[in-house]
């Protein structure tokens, strides 16, 4: 059975818009007040279900 692309393929297409990811998607202290209070309220949600922890994976270049 023939391996199937897709385990390189993804990561090597994130890899591919990192930069202009970077570039679009400012960390959450340089957010505008209304995402930052999204994704507050979304981290408060977790917490509160006792549903942590979350990652936010391959949403940018590797640090």
């Amino acid at each position: 059975m023939a391996e199937p692309s897709y385990p390189t393929a993804v990561p090597e297409s994130y890899d591919a818009v990192a930069a202009d990811y970077v570039e679009r998607a400012p960390p959450p202290a340089a957010m505008d007040p209304l995402s930052r209070a999204i994704l507050a309220g979304f981290a408060e949600l977790v917490r509160t279900a006792g549903l942590g922890p979350v990652a936010d994976r391959d949403a940018g270049p590797a640090a």
